[in-house]
């Protein structure tokens, strides 16, 4: 078809084209027609330069900015009259151009800044009018620090903003930010927001902000309503100008460096300071060498030769590294008047001190302002930043983790060289500890794997507002916003070899030093590999319409805003990992082992809504008045509390407006008083709290005749509370500013007070442990306030060329706690109503012990007894004991109350210079507090030898506590622990003022005025005709200006169109506000649980509810222990844990240490579980009372009677413990916050309800179950537990009776002639000795537990990189070895040692089948190899001879655990770990409790024939009967611990036998030393402790727990504990 168009109509279209699409982009390129411009100069009153004056035809947005010698040109369009100069702080001047070609303007201060704009919420205001409290910065203030994120840039130039930062590792080293102090005890985090969307901060590049604005009291933030009571950061990243194209580029290098850290000690001063303070320890009266090292091996130390094993090793020179971190900007922005545009790229880089440590990060932004038409503008702003993190090595580099790489680097030995040569191959060397935490920072971060993550960001906004023609001033919006967030990780760690010392106090004194090094893995890592790959994403989407209106009538200012905004957002991951790599340079899943492969995901969702109004009025500029509203809504809430309405208002004065405050303070030419009251909002808690969640727990029990790992469900939300609602604060502003002697100086105060109420408080430690978390985890409840002030002071001068000014802010805000739910117990000064929050509370310190006087008069410590040089405590309550209601506030909080600043910058012929001196004060800080696993402890910069090894800083050791230095700094030196748990409290001894001046910025910087770096010209026609000049483009430093012609584009609309316009703006706003109104966008359902109709639906699914509390069992079973390898038999005389020093390990404590077990602290309790499983347990009761649970009534029952039966084991655990306890059985209603208050009952009504809660579940329960469903609860189970608890609780005829029924329901001992048929009862499940087993399965994502890790035998974790590192944390003592029968001839007979001779010398020859069943001894044979228990064997055994060997992987008795080992030979203590089972019950204990109550009624007769039942299946002869209960009791304790041993029972048999005190006090344990001879061995019983025992009466019965009777105030305490 022929183009009908002409060339000239062609060209128009495709201008068009070209230019939209530019547009998108952010070009700026144009080509203009022949225009007429004027030029000129803008300079101040003396007559300097203005750079960046704002030049604009009046009624268009034609304009240009001066340049750097204050010159402007301007492009003016047709019928142009009038050019409006304006310029930040000064006034603004409108000039009719009356044909002149050029214009030169000198612009004159304005100290009242009538024109000056501030960004409010959801806006803009001319500062003169604003009534609210803000402060903001500008990008050229921004631009003064050399910083890699916008919080550091902050920190110290607004008022009112407190800033603290943590870290400076890269990526990591943002700023900790509170507006105006602490809010509220539950967070008082501000809300951030970057171009009106809640976004990350860090994530901004510093170069395209154009202000930053906090908005701090309630009139500037209600707009905002919920998250605004903390206060708001406005950040407004910069948009484009009308004019010529503008080219910026801004780059800087920074080197870093660390400039603070305390000298530690070197080698030499390590090994002399190490020898005395064991010197002291030997004083103070511990079993300790004279020396550790010689005098020529600290001359090792600075001899030059590190291939003796010895050498002054700085580990620490890494950190001193300088890091280099280089940032660069690229931007182009200007525009049309119908297009303006800003595009920005940047690049950041920042290294670690780690060589290969750094973060990466590239920015893209492209703002967009288009003017379609005279009443349509559009922004499009799109923002994309991609960030790289790598990480060398696999170990952390996070604070208080595991093997933190920096405190490998502090507190190495530094007596060990870097390097070794061993064996004619030249290794690394650990420092780090001992063999078994071996590990090397420098080498180890290069060899061990690496992190590495990517996080892309999307962030984009479009926000179109129509100017309503017919009416002035009234404008329609809509903004809409879509922010996208992926992110992926990839961790890939190894082990590698490595050369560790072994240090041990006084092992090989003067032995060839190489002879200490061995050979060994790094330790937590995994020889083969782990992989570790995780993907997430997240969207945000914001909907914004709004109708504001703005005009003026005369002196009436009047401005309103409504709107409504609806933010959603989702979330959604995955991970996955796999083990065991044969090629470590190949990091891909599917190159590790398929059948290590685990995964997971998550997902998520939630929903904010409000709507917004505003109300502004000002009256001839000088009275002015604002309110505000938020009506919010949170998805947190339910949904009859959800909606809040946040109100504000705010006035304000400019009384230098008035003729009177003129005439009487004609110096001050602006003063505005202003006033502020409103509310503001918090939800911060977590989602769907008012609802019952069911959590799927993937693994969770296993069943079966073949035990399967199965899932369970299980309510995650224990009190569903409606009533939750909105946290409140209320705050009141008052301020001024002022400006005085043409600006010279400038002034702005306010003070504010902030009363936050109906606080959502967590309130777990208000309620007594035994109402088992069921209360709300949020209350409604407290107040808290904040006050403080706020002072700037500027003062700015020109004197000739040279210009200056000093800016000076302070900041105080101090908070107290009003009102709180506190214990009902709590002591007066415990009380923290009062106090401010993140004050420090902990004990009152009185100097260091100098006398045995003070020592003798001491009150009763905490822990061991304190020594000379120790830590002396105050006696607060005056009771005789350092206890924690002790507990005084100590310190103020680390975060500061008073923030301060003071900035100078200055000007001269293109230099300038930019000063800032920042500090803070009242604050403190702590040496030494809580770890944030919530122990209190020391650090290694509060005592030298941490963990028995760690360096220390030098002035620890010089400073220290000894008789020549009495007046010391710190506490004694010391070697051993003895001293630390005295030491290691929490007490102001430790605290220091943590206020600082520091210098923060120093900027130096010369302004080129103009450089040519190009000549390239563009010719133009002149208006007069004549030739045209050249115009060449310029780079001027830091700005560069291009003149831009412009597009013509031609957007004229008819009268049709632009009704269109108006009727599908004003009908889209319509519609929008009337499906906010009617669809409720909060109704969200939680991702990842299910509701209680889930749980109660079907039968399998009750059954998955009910297996869930099965969990009771797991937690009561001893291979279940936790990392402290705690079990019951473990507080008896039949295992020994691995642990020599006193104060090392926690049953040592218990044995060694008086007072060690306490109401605050005791290990050995199990309250709180048991009693949240009891909690659970009455749920289920009480939905079932409810009639929530309609399915089949018969099944329902045997559900009920499972339930029935594990709360009674529940209470049964907690009366053997405690004696009588809290009764909290209900069926019909769970105890909640209403009953905290509640007597114990007495032990007998205690054993009433458990008994009779068997016997009701007995009703109900089958005899047996089908395979797959092997190890539920039977009837079998419940006689069984009905005999159990009557023999505790002495009622022998009801015990013989239950035993009696056990009997008739067919279960059956196995044989037991040999060891291999006896073991079956523990490795054959589902067999006819089982009552009640707990099942695991082995194997990765199973249920299976860690028996093996703990106990085996060591030399078991050699195959897979962890020899010496797992297995032998206790072993069986001799006392239990040698209660096994030996055979000698043809007949057994009681073990004794002196008979060694008798039995060959072969001590473990001819035991009983029992013995093989339940101990691992020297030469016996496991998983294909013999173990090798003696002296320097592979399994190795630990001489206590030889000090100082705490929780080595050694046998400290030279056997190792049989019985409940799994010896399949799969375990590789990584993700496949044990899957054998607990016998919770079996056959045989029923023929011991008959045996028992019969014996305990004087029937020694069948007493005796059930001991004959239990020996005969083993082979053993019958035994001689006796008549008496002191001698059967010989016999029968003897057959419980052969056959129950190590199945949780011998504690509470030697309690209930009144035995447990002369078995275990004042008594040492023994082992045996075993000593390669040749072919064979010697053996020698040696004790195994290094001190007595100490058990005393009242360990009989555990305290109740301090917690219970401080919430509980009808609860009381054991007798003996009182």
């Amino acid at each position: 078809m022929k183009d009908n168009y002409s060339k000239r109509e062609r060209v128009s279209r495709m201008r068009h084209f070209v230019a939209c699409v530019l547009m998108l982009f952010g070009a700026g390129l144009s080509t203009a027609f022949a225009q007429s411009y004027i030029s000129g100069t803008v300079t101040d009153a003396q007559g300097n330069p203005l750079v960046g004056v704002n030049v604009i035809v009046k009624g268009t947005t034609v304009g240009t900015m001066t340049t750097s010698d204050g010159s402007y040109r301007l492009d003016t369009p047709p019928r142009t009259d009038v050019l409006i100069f304006s310029y930040l702080g000064m006034k603004g001047q409108e000039l009719a151009i009356n044909g002149r070609t050029e214009i030169n303007v000198v612009m004159q201060e304005d100290a009242a800044r009538m024109d000056e704009v501030v960004v409010v919420g959801y806006g803009t205001q001319k500062k003169v009018h604003l009534t609210g409290s803000i402060a903001a910065v500008s990008d050229d203030e921004i631009k003064k620090s050399t910083v890699s994120t916008i919080s550091q840039a902050l920190v110290g130039k607004l008022p009112g903003l407190i800033t603290q930062q943590a870290t400076g590792a890269p990526g990591s080293d943002g700023v900790t930010m509170l507006v105006r102090g602490y809010t509220s005890y539950n967070g008082s985090s501000p809300l951030v927001l970057v171009d009106g969307v809640e976004r990350q901060m860090g994530t901004v590049d510093p170069n395209d902000v154009e202000t930053v604005t906090i908005l701090k009291d309630a009139s500037a933030s209600a707009v905002y309503g919920m998250k605004a009571a903390a206060g708001v950061i406005l950040i407004t990243t910069k948009r484009g100008h009308q004019g010529a194209m503008s080219i910026n580029y801004r780059g800087n290098v920074t080197l870093s460096q660390m400039t603070t850290m305390p000298d530690f000690m070197n080698g030499t001063q390590y090994m002399e300071y190490y020898n005395a303070g064991l010197a002291l320890d030997k004083l103070g009266g511990d079993d300790v060498p004279d020396y550790q090292f010689t005098p020529e091996e600290i001359a090792m130390t600075y001899n030059g030769d590190p291939s003796d094993g010895y050498e002054n090793t700085d580990w620490m020179s890494p950190m001193r590294r300088l890091t280099l971190m280089h940032q660069h900007n690229l931007s182009v922005s200007g525009g049309s008047e119908k297009a303006r545009y800003f595009v920005s790229g940047g690049f950041r880089n920042q290294e670690g001190i780690i060589k290969g440590h750094e973060d990466s990060r590239g920015n893209l932004r492209s703002n967009v302002d288009l003017t379609p038409h005279d009443n349509l503008r559009v922004q499009l702003n799109v923002a994309a930043s991609l960030q790289d993190y790598y990480q060398p090595g696999a170990y952390s580099y996070a604070n208080q983790e595991g093997y933190n790489i920096f405190h490998q680097m502090m507190y190495s030995l530094p007596f060990v060289p870097k390097w070794l040569e061993k064996d004619g191959t030249v290794y690394p060397v650990s420092g780090y500890r001992a063999s078994w935490t071996a590990a090397n920072p420098e080498y180890g971060s290069e060899h061990s794997g690496f992190s590495k993550s990517r996080n892309l960001r999307l962030e984009t906004s479009a926000n179109v507002e129509y100017s309503v023609p017919f009416v002035k001033g009234l404008k329609l919006g809509m903004f809409t916003s879509w922010d996208y967030h992926y992110s992926t990780g990839r961790t890939f760690s190894h082990s590698y070899k490595v050369l560790a010392y072994t240090f041990q106090r006084g092992s090989g004194i003067g032995a060839d030093p190489l002879n200490k090094y061995s050979l060994v893995n790094a330790a937590n890592l995994t020889p083969d590999g782990n992989l570790y790959v995780s993907h997430s994403n997240d969207q945000r989407v914001v909907l914004r319409p709004q109708i504001s209106y703005a005009n003026k009538f005369g002196k009436h200012d009047v401005g309103a805003l409504f709107l409504y905004e609806q933010t959603t957002y989702t979330s959604e991951s995955m991970n996955a990992g796999r083990r065991d790599f044969p090629v470590f340079d190949l990091p891909e899943l599917n190159f590790g082992d398929p059948t290590t492969a685990t995964n997971g995901s998550s997902s998520g969702k939630s929903a904010f809504a409000g709507f917004v109004g505003r109300l502004n009025y000002a009256y001839d500029d000088k009275y002015l008045i604002e309110a505000s509203f938020r009506y919010d809504g949170s998805y947190l809430f339910h949904k009859d509390h959800r909606w809040g309405f946040f109100p504000s208002v705010s006035v304000g004065w400019v009384m230098s407006q008035e003729d009177f405050f003129q005439a009487a303070l004609p110096k001050i030419e602006y003063f505005k008083l202003r006033g502020s009251i409103g509310t503001l909002g918090n939800d911060n808690v977590t989602a769907f709290l008012y609802r019952k969640q069911f959590a799927y727990n993937a693994s969770n029990v296993a069943f079966g005749s073949k035990p399967a790992s199965q899932g369970t469900l299980s309510n995650s939300v224990a009190f569903p509370f409606e009533d939750l609602t909105w946290e409140r604060t209320r705050t009141y502003d008052i301020g001024f500013e002022m400006s005085a002697w043409n600006g010279l100086l400038g002034v702005e105060f306010d003070y504010f007070y902030k009363y936050t109420f109906n606080i959502l408080q967590s309130i777990g430690g208000i309620y007594p442990p035994s109402l088992g978390g069921h209360y709300p985890a949020y209350i409604n409840d407290g107040a808290f306030d904040n006050r403080g002030f706020e002072l700037v002071l500027r003062h700015r001068h020109r004197i000739g060329k040279f210009n200056y000014g000093i800016t000076g802010n302070l900041s105080f805000a101090r908070n107290r706690i009003l009102s709180k739910q506190q214990a009902d117990n709590t002591l007066p000064w415990k009380n923290v109503l009062g106090s401010s929050l993140g004050a420090l509370w902990g004990l009152k310190s009185d100097g260091l012990y100098q006398t045995e006087e003070e020592l003798a008069n001491a009150p009763k410590p905490v822990g061991v007894q304190p020594r000379l040089g120790d830590i002396k405590y105050v006696d607060i309550n005056g009771d005789g004991a350092i206890t924690a209601d002790d507990y005084v506030r100590i310190a103020r909080s680390r975060m500061p109350e008073m923030m301060f600043s003071l900035s100078l910058d200055a000007e001269y012929k293109g230099f300038d210079l930019s000063v800032q001196l920042q500090g803070a004060a009242l604050c403190d800080r702590m040496l030494q507090a809580t770890w944030n696993n919530g122990v209190a402890d020391q650090t290694p910069l509060t005592v030298p030898w941490y963990a028995g090894y760690d360096n220390a800083p030098l002035y620890l050791v010089e400073g220290a506590w000894r008789p020549d230095n009495t007046n010391a700094e710190y506490p004694r030196l010391s070697v051993t622990k003895s001293s630390a748990t005295n030491n290691g409290n929490v007490s102001d001894f430790w605290k220091r003022n943590g206020a600082y001046l520091r210098l923060k910025n120093v900027v130096l910087g010369y302004t080129f005025v103009s450089m040519s770096v190009a000549t390239t010209c563009l010719r133009q026609p002149s208006s007069d005709g004549s030739t045209p000049k050249a115009r060449t483009f310029r780079r001027v430093i830091p700005r560069s200006s291009v003149p831009s012609p412009s597009v013509w584009i031609s957007h004229s609309k008819s009268t049709n169109d632009m009704n269109k316009i108006r009727k599908y703006t004003a009908g889209l706003l319509s519609v929008l506000c009337l499906s906010a109104a009617s669809c409720d966008v909060l109704d969200v359902e939680p991702t990842g649980r299910y509701s209680e109709t889930t749980a109660y639906s079907s039968l399998s699914n009750l059954d998955l509810y009910v297996k869930y509390f099965y969990g009771v069992l797991y937690a009561n079973a001893d291979i279940n222990c936790g990392s402290s390898c705690l079990m019951d038999d473990g507080v008896t005389d039949l295992v020994k844990y691995s642990w020599y020093n006193v104060s090392a390990g926690t049953v040592n404590k218990f044995f060694y240490q008086p007072n060690f077990v306490t109401e605050q602290s005791n290990f050995r309790s199990n309250w709180s579980t048991m009693y949240t499983w009891i909690s659970k347990f009455n749920e289920y009761l009480e939905d079932l009372n409810k009639g929530l649970i309609r399915l089949d009534p018969d099944q329902v029952k045997i559900r009920t009677a499972e339930v029935r039966f594990l709360r009674a084991f529940a209470y049964q655990e907690l009366v053997i413990r405690h004696g009588g306890v809290i009764l909290r059985n209900s069926d019909t209603a769970v105890d909640g916050p209403d009953e905290r208050a509640k007597a114990r009952s007495t032990e007998e009504e205690c054993w009433d309800f458990i008994i009779g809660e068997y016997r009701k579940a007995e009703a109900d329960l089958p005899a047996s179950w089908e395979a797959a469903e092997a190890g539920r609860l039977t009837k079998g189970a419940a006689w069984g537990m009905i005999a159990r608890a009557s023999l505790y609780a002495e009622r022998w005829g009801d015990a013989v009776t239950a035993c009696d029924e056990v009997l008739k329901l067919g279960y059956d001992l196995l044989p037991g002639k040999t060891a291999a048929d006896y073991y079956k009862i523990f490795s054959t499940p589902n067999n006819q000795e089982l009552i009640i087993p707990v099942y695991f399965q082995s194997g990765i994502s199973m249920k299976q537990h860690n028996f093996n890790s703990y106990f085996c035998p060591p030399y078991d974790g050699q195959p897979y990189g962890v020899a010496d590192k797992v297995g032998a944390s206790a072993t069986p003592t001799d006392e239990y070895a040698s209660s096994f029968d030996i055979r000698v001839g043809g007949s057994y007979e009681a073990f004794d040692w002196d008979n060694l001779s008798k039995y060959g010398n072969k001590p473990f020859d001819n035991r009983e089948p029992r013995f093989y069943a339940s101990i691992l001894y020297n030469d016996a044979t496991w998983i294909g190899r013999k173990l090798e228990l003696y002296a320097g064997g592979k399994d190795n055994y630990m001489d206590f001879s030889i000090t100082g060997q705490d929780n080595v992987h050694k046998s400290t008795t030279g056997y190792i655990f049989r019985k409940f080992m799994d010896d399949s030979g799969k375990v590789n203590f990584t993700n496949i770990l044990s899957g054998t089972y607990w016998t919770e019950m079996r056959l045989a204990e029923i023929y011991l409790i008959r045996s028992e109550a019969y014996a305990r009624q004087n029937q020694f007769g069948p007493a005796y024939e059930d001991l004959r039942t239990i020996r005969d299946r083993v082979g053993l002869p019958v035994l001689a009967q006796k008549g008496n209960w002191q001698d059967y009791l010989h016999d029968l304790a003897k057959e419980r611990i052969c056959e129950l041993g190590l199945e949780g029972h011998r504690f509470f048999d030697l309690v209930r036998w009144g035995i447990a005190v002369e078995t275990l006090n004042n008594k040492r344990l023994h082992g045996v030393k075993i000593t390669r001879t040749g072919d064979g061995f010697s053996y020698e019983r040696v004790e195994c402790d290094t001190q007595d025992r100490l058990f005393p009466e009242k360990y009989t019965i555990f305290p109740i727990p301090y917690t219970e009777l401080q919430n509980n105030t009808l609860c009381e305490q054991n007798e003996i504990w009182k």
